[in-house]
C-alpha cells in the first residue's frame, strides 16, 4: 500500500474490507494464511467485464499479488484442462491407495493413531506412505495383512474426522526395492 501511495495511486479512494470479514485463505499446504487487511478494487480484463475483486494485504515485503481463482469467472476467464489421455494409464503394482480402516475422530490440538488399509497383495511388508492429508508425515510403515497404523497430529482448532474408506495417502516401494521384497 505504501509503495502504491508513493507511486501516485490514490489509496484513500479504495474500499477497505474489515479484517474480521475477510474469508479464510489457505496456501498449497493447507495452512491458513495471515493478512493485515484487504481492499476492494474494480478489475477489468481487456475485452471482459468489470468486477470488484478483494485484494488481501499481507505483511510480506514484496511486489507479489495473490489472486484468488474465485474471481476469474466473474472476469470472464475460463480455465480449460486438456482432455484425459486416450490410452488409460495402467496402475503399477509398485504403488497403491491408503484409506482409513475405521472411522477416526481427532480432537483439536491432539493426536491419534489412524488405522489404515493399503491396497497391497503381500502379507507383511514395509512401504513408504506419502500422505495427501494434513497432520501426517511421509515415512516408512510396516503393513501387515493390508493394514498399518499411522500417527496423525491435529494442529488446528477444528476437529478432524475421517470416515472408513476416506483416502489419506499412497504407498510406494522403497528406493531400489522390487515387488515381493520388504
Amino acid at each position: 500500500m505504501a509503495w502504491a501511495q508513493n507511486n501516485g495511486f490514490d489509496v484513500d479512494s479504495l474500499t477497505v474490507i474489515d479484517r474480521e470479514t475477510l474469508d479464510k485463505v489457505y496456501d498449497a499446504s493447507n495452512n491458513e494464511m495471515q493478512f493485515l487487511g484487504g481492499v476492494s478494487i474494480a478489475v477489468k480484463i481487456e475485452g471482459g467485464s468489470e468486477y470488484e475483486v478483494a485484494f488481501y494485504i499481507s505483511k510480506e515485503k514484496g511486489h507479489e499479488v495473490l489472486f484468488g481463482t474465485n474471481a476469474l469467472g466473474s472476469l470472464g476467464v475460463q480455465i480449460h484442462l486438456p482432455r484425459a489421455p486416450l490410452v488409460p494409464i495402467q496402475r503399477s503394482s509398485h504403488r497403491g491407495k491408503v484409506t482409513v480402516a475405521r472411522r477416526t475422530y481427532i480432537l483439536p490440538y491432539s493426536s491419534a493413531v489412524v488405522q489404515a488399509c493399503c491396497e497391497i497383495n503381500e502379507g507383511s511388508v514395509e512401504r513408504i506412505i506419502w500422505p495427501i492429508s494434513n497432520g501426517m508425515a511421509a515415512g516408512v510403515f510396516k503393513i501387515e495383512n493390508c493394514e498399518c497404523a499411522i500417527p496423525v497430529i491435529n494442529e488446528k482448532s477444528e476437529p478432524m474426522m475421517w470416515r472408513e474408506g476416506d483416502e489419506i495417502g499412497h504407498w510406494r516401494l522403497r528406493s531400489g526395492e522390487k515387488d515381493g521384497m520388504s
